[in-house]
C-alpha cells in the first residue's frame, strides 16, 4: 500500500521487480582492484579498505597458527 501511494506503483509492477539475490557466503570484502575501479564515496572506500585489511589479518593469523602447530609437531619425537 505504501509503495502504491508513495511511488505510484501498481501490484503488477511490484511483482515484476527483480532484486539481485544475496549470496549466502559472499565475502564481506572487495579486492583492491574492485575498490579502485568502482566509484565510491570516501567513506565507502575506507569501509572497503578496512574490511579488506581485516580479512588479510584474519588469514595471516590463521597461517601463523597453522605454521606454529606444524613446527611444534615436527619437533616432537615418538617414544615407545
Amino acid at each position: 500500500m505504501f509503495s502504491r501511494q508513495h511511488y505510484g506503483l501498481t501490484d503488477k509492477q511490484l511483482k515484476e521487480i527483480r532484486l539481485p539475490k544475496v549470496k549466502k557466503y559472499a565475502p564481506e570484502y572487495m579486492t583492491l582492484e574492485d575498490i579502485e575501479n568502482e566509484k565510491f564515496t570516501n567513506l565507502e572506500i575506507l569501509t572497503h579498505l578496512y574490511n579488506l585489511r581485516a580479512e588479510i589479518v584474519s588469514r595471516i593469523s590463521g597461517l601463523d597458527e597453522a605454521g606454529l602447530k606444524a613446527i611444534g609437531n615436527s619437533g616432537k619425537e615418538e617414544h615407545n
